[in-house]
């Protein structure tokens, strides 16, 4: 779990602090969705809940087609608080459209009870339109991968987010 939260917060730092004239920062928010699925002994419970997400976010441009987006957003779904991080890679497919995949990691800012773990790990998937050049449009799906039930039974909980929001580059 140390090893996570190290990396995470390297590249996170990189994406936040990182500098050169192909960086473009901003802000993004909008509207939240997570399912919450919980297997055990072969039957399957989902829950979904909806709430909002906001925070900021870098781009580095490596070239006219390609680049690497992180996001660091808060997320307030139902009763639930959580950090998401995801950092993607982002392909153009046009000067609009772009298409954009990668990790995504989950910190829950609520009180973890015990046999659970606060930190998840999924991938992220998604797609954005440029509706100018500084404001954007953009859906995502993330699928945690990690169990969050660290018990000793054969139960696994897991929690996927959509997200649909705009996104304002002040860079």
């Amino acid at each position: 779990m140390k090893r996570y939260i190290t990396l995470t917060a390297c590249l996170l730092g990189w994406a936040f602090f990182g500098h050169g004239q192909n960086v473009h920062w901003g802000i993004t928010g909008g509207f939240a969705s997570a399912n919450l699925s919980t297997k055990q002994d072969n039957t399957t419970e989902t829950t979904t809940n909806s709430g909002f997400y906001a925070g900021g976010f870098a781009y580095f441009e490596v070239n006219s087609g390609f680049g690497v987006h992180s996001e660091l957003l808060f997320a307030g779904i139902e009763d639930a608080n959580a950090i998401l991080a995801p950092i993607l890679a982002e392909f153009k497919l046009s000067d609009q459209l772009s298409l954009s995949t990668g990790p995504q990691f989950n910190f829950s800012l609520e009180e973890i009870p015990d046999g659970f773990t606060g930190l998840s790990f999924g991938a992220a998937s998604g797609i954005g339109f440029d509706i100018s050049y500084d404001l954007r449009l953009k859906a995502r799906y993330a699928y945690q991968f990690s169990n969050s039930f660290t018990g000793d039974d054969d139960i696994k909980v897991r929690t996927h987010f959509w997200t649909i929001g705009l996104g304002y580059r002040f860079l």
